[in-house]
């Protein structure tokens, strides 16, 4: 993992929004063909002993954390989203990497948004079996997974950068201190110069 040097914003948002949009798509494609095929309520096996596929509808945010406030967290993800659009265009170095995570959770997110806003509620289809635990989507993966990893992205890409400055830092100083000696040195060398002369 390498700090880049600075790219262009043309090339950051491109990554940013192609990355959102694979997720975005994948996230519509799936819940699309959960409307079409299977009924709210209904269960079907799709992983024997891991996960099965079953219809629900959640008003509230994502694994069903709360509920009845669909507008608030479609609100809430637009504020995220832009927070991380703004970090890609602030960030002149930001890996490319990190930029396709936060796009990732920005696709994710615009979906159950949007979603949200269209309909009150977003539709979640993915039941652990091996486990209880809430129902979830895709994009609730995208949105979970794509934090966590562009978190600790973050933190080793920030860390190797400190390290980095630090490290350049301490050359320049040890550089001024070599050249400090020189001159010490060539200073020396005239006024012995001068008197064997004399």
């Amino acid at each position: 993992m390498t700090v880049r040097t600075q790219q262009s914003l043309g090339i950051r948002l491109a990554i940013f929004c192609w990355a959102g949009a694979i997720a975005f798509s994948l996230d519509q494609l799936t819940k699309r063909w959960v409307l079409s095929n299977i009924p709210a309520g209904s269960r079907r096996p799709f992983i024997p002993g891991v996960l099965d596929l079953f219809h629900v509808q959640n008003d509230g945010a994502a694994f069903s954390i709360g509920s009845g406030r669909p507008l608030f967290f479609a609100a809430l993800t637009a504020v995220v989203v832009l927070g991380m659009m703004y970090i890609v265009m602030r960030e002149k170095n930001l890996p490319y990497p990190l930029i396709a995570i936060l796009g990732l959770v920005a696709g994710g997110g615009i979906g159950n948004g949007l979603e949200r806003v269209a309909h009150g509620s977003v539709t979640d289809f993915l039941a652990t079996t091996f486990m209880n635990f809430a129902i979830f989507n895709v994009a609730d993966i995208f949105v979970t997974c794509g934090i966590i990893a562009a978190c600790i992205y973050w933190f080793v890409w920030d860390s190797k950068k400190r390290a980095g400055k630090n490290d350049g830092e301490a050359s320049e100083r040890e550089s001024g201190a070599n050249k400090e000696n020189d001159e010490d040195g060539e200073k020396d060398g005239e006024k012995d110069g001068e008197v064997a002369r004399g």
